[in-house]
């Protein structure tokens, strides 16, 4: 058993229930139901989807240079999408995310692990 990975094995999270009243909420853990440990299968998947947000967020700065050189500009693709620069940038990052997962989970288990120690590295 690993540690859960949404709350650092306490078995509980707390957030702001509202940005703008300061109340803290303190509730369950919703990814080990309170236990604070989650399977070490479970671990690797969180692992796994940690390493393809990097690499989306990678791909998609990339992406957002080559888009700025070209002269359209990426405010002006965010407007077309009727979202503002930030919003334009998460969701496709997201996507690409979910790509990303696809793709790392045919990937031989040596490969797997060696992308999660690179993931982990400047930790």
């Amino acid at each position: 058993m690993a540690n859960c990975t949404s709350c650092n094995g306490e078995g509980m999270e707390e957030y702001e229930e509202d940005e703008y009243s300061g109340r803290y909420v303190r509730d369950t853990c919703y990814h080990c139901a309170g236990s604070g440990q989650i399977s070490h299968e479970e671990s690797v998947n969180d692992q796994l989807t940690e390493v393809a947000l990097t690499l989306a967020h990678f791909h998609i700065t990339e992406y957002r240079s080559y888009i700025d050189s070209d002269g359209d500009g990426w405010e002006l693709h965010a407007a077309e999408n009727m979202m503002n620069p930030y919003d334009y940038f998460r969701v496709l990052v997201w996507d690409k995310q979910a790509e990303f997962i696809e793709k790392l989970s045919s990937l031989p288990v040596e490969d797997r692990e060696l992308l999660i120690a690179w993931n982990n590295y400047n930790d």
